[in-house]
């Protein structure tokens, strides 16, 4: 009996089953001047700090099943044991990857009560020179450049990490880790779990209607065992120690701040609007685990208003144990940074074809495939084909059993492969997904940005992640595809790379405080 490989491959990412390696965003002339209300200051800040993402992100993130959910009025997951203990960020710009770490901790706390993930490691490895992104600062350290969710979601989704603490005898703050120049295939088999789902909740604290749905949608993930990651900017002007309580608001005075990531494990609807150093317009708080200390808060826990005007960026994610998924297949380790079309930049489609053709490095068992989708109750159906005939069709093979359903929430999504095909070393298979739903983008990809601010005073500044060479380093032909009928397939690599202006003129202004936030 021939020898598979005792675990499975997991079409990973974008890489597997979306647009790869190839999309440069130039979104250029975002033209703050024309401010929304209370977002004006935020707007501006985030434009002019790129240590955040810049999402176009269309959907209000709402599902069908959230939007009615009933939910009790105060919840805190701490009583069910499923918060880690608060740790120490210190001095260093690491609270990204402590956001991120608590998050995977209680996902799966319940099978390891005594986890505990390296913050350490991740921060290290998702700028390391050898396979990590760009440095964004070069006037800071390594572990003071902070970071966009993104960079941490890409490397976690792609393998490199959730680690162990302590892994190879790297302690926080241990700076040997500087020396560390291995290869990432080789930080990969380190990993203690694989990370397989990563939900993102948009927050439009601008549009009143739809935020209290979104707050719901946010409490329902709580409920349902996640400890949701969140930024903000942190300010000693908005915090109350009396309340151990903080609400940022946009106002005239002048105030110093930085982003700053926490962990959301629970909320109360009734926290008095009066418990913050200015009234908010509603009661109710996110109840937040920090990153510095005990000493600092309620024993390093605070509270967060619900009108807070600069939360953005919550997100959650599950993990499984690393050694159900020994083999990634992927193209890109820089995941979804953007979104495109099949009909270029159009964004009233309701659906859309995406493959990836892979070459099985070893005999194997094709048992996962993960899928990004940037809308709410997004319709999927999965094939996996076999024994190629054309290399650009890759519908030209033997066809698995289709798996099909609806993913309920923004972002990654590992589906199990029912009656998984095996694949022979050297054999081409390929990953077919349909994604359709509202009208939007269905497609997201790998890519870089590039982009110039414009401000109210007539001045302008330039930003750029500097990935484009890296997202398109090991691009090819044969690799990526896109359909907008499952039947006629486009080849990523020789349509091009895409590039995108974004002006203030083509977007409405719900787009735009998205599109900056």
């Amino acid at each position: 009996m021939k020898k598979h490989s005792i675990s499975a491959i997991i079409i990973s990412c974008i890489t597997a089953v979306s647009l790869i390696s190839s999309v440069t965003a130039s979104a250029e002339k975002i033209d703050v001047s024309d401010k929304l209300p209370g977002k004006h200051l935020i707007i501006e800040n985030i434009s002019s700090d790129n240590k955040l993402s810049i999402l176009p992100l269309l959907s209000d993130g709402v599902s069908e099943k959230t939007e009615n959910v009933t939910l009790p009025k105060s919840f805190d997951l701490r009583k069910e044991g499923l918060v880690t203990s608060v740790k120490n960020q210190y001095s260093f710009g690491t609270c990204w990857s402590f956001a991120a770490m608590n998050s995977i901790e209680t996902s799966v706390i319940n099978r390891e009560p005594g986890v505990d993930l390296s913050e350490w490691l991740l921060a290290y490895y998702t700028y390391c020179d050898e396979f990590g992104f760009n440095i964004i600062d070069e006037s800071y350290g390594l572990f003071d450049q902070g970071a966009p969710y993104l960079y941490a979601i890409s490397m976690l989704m792609s393998g490199i990490g959730p680690f162990a603490e302590n892994t190879d005898g790297y302690d926080y703050g241990n700076m040997d880790i500087l020396k560390d120049k291995r290869s990432a295939d080789i930080i990969r088999e380190m990993r203690k779990y694989q990370v397989t789902d990563f939900e993102y909740f948009p927050y439009w604290q601008y549009d009143k209607e739809t935020l209290p749905k979104q707050i719901n949608s946010i409490k329902n993930a709580i409920y349902s065992d996640h400890s949701i990651a969140a930024s903000y900017m942190a300010s000693d002007d908005f915090y109350s120690p009396k309340y151990s309580s903080y609400r940022y608001t946009t106002d005239d005075k002048i105030h110093t701040g930085e982003w700053h990531a926490i962990s959301i494990v629970g909320w109360d609807d009734e926290f008095p609007a009066e418990n913050f150093n200015s009234k908010a317009s509603m009661d109710g708080a996110w109840l937040c685990k920090n990153s510095w200390g005990t000493d600092w808060g309620n024993g390093g826990y605070f509270w967060i208003s619900y009108d807070d005007e600069s939360i953005i960026d919550f997100y959650c994610l599950d993990a499984a144990p690393a050694e159900q998924y020994k083999n990634i297949d992927q193209y890109d380790e820089y995941g979804y940074q953007l979104l495109t079309s099949v009909n270029k930049n159009n964004d009233t489609e309701t659906s859309a074809y995406i493959s990836n053709v892979f070459t099985a490095e070893e005999d194997s068992i094709v048992t996962d495939a993960m899928v990004f989708v940037p809308n709410a109750d997004e319709a999927y159906e999965i094939t996996v084909y076999t024994d190629l005939k054309d290399p650009g069709d890759p519908c030209s093979g033997k066809a698995s059993y289709s798996i099909s359903g609806k993913f309920e929430n923004i972002g990654y999504h590992t589906v199990k492969i029912p009656n998984p095909p095996v694949v022979s070393k050297e054999q081409k298979y390929s990953v077919v997904v349909k994604l359709s739903g509202e009208e939007g983008y269905h497609m997201a990809c790998e890519g870089s940005y590039d982009y110039t601010a414009l401000y109210e005073d007539g001045s302008q500044k330039s930003f750029s992640d500097n990935m484009k060479e890296k997202c398109i380093k090991d691009f090819k032909a044969g690799c990526s595809f896109y359909s907008s009928n499952g039947k006629t397939w486009h080849d990523l690599y020789t349509d091009g790379v895409r590039e995108y202006t974004i002006d203030k003129g083509s977007i409405s202004d719900e787009m735009l405080a998205e599109f900056c936030s």
